[in-house]
């Protein structure tokens, strides 16, 4: 189970990181007024509802394993804390710091595992239509 718990806590965190990278670009766009913030807008509608959920389940696969997740629920229980509408997150930003201290909360929880992020492999290349050749293999 801890394994599951640890791949719910780094979705959540890649998608905290993402969504802190999507709202920086979206403030650009509209101080452009490009066409690009409805599609960044969407995107951020999509990317901070799904770091909760993956929370919650985190949250929820370590309540089953007999695990405290008080620290979760003092985070989750806040009075003012946004977790489906990313628009009000936007406006207030301490709703992401909360998301922070909800991943630390389950961390805390499972202090037996190793919650080093996984290592990405610099060394694939998948410009120069690499991907594409191994896409071909695969569906034709």
């Amino acid at each position: 189970m801890g394994e599951a718990v640890r791949q719910q806590v780094w979705i959540a965190e890649g998608l905290i990181v993402q969504f802190g990278e999507v709202l920086e670009r979206l403030a650009k766009a509209f101080d452009a007024q490009r066409a690009e913030a409805h599609v960044l807008r969407a995107e951020v509608e999509r990317l901070y509802p799904a770091i909760w959920d993956h929370l919650d389940t985190a949250a929820t696969l370590t309540r089953r394993a007999g695990r405290s997740t008080e620290a979760f629920a003092r985070v989750r229980e806040l009075p003012g804390l946004v977790t489906a509408h990313a628009f009000d997150a936007m406006i207030d930003r301490r709703n992401l710091g909360l998301a922070r201290e909800a991943v630390r909360g389950i961390k805390d929880a499972w202090p037996d595992l190793d919650w080093t992020p996984p290592r990405v492999h610099e060394d694939i290349d998948v410009r120069g239509g690499w991907l594409g050749r191994v896409l071909r293999k695969l569906l034709w």
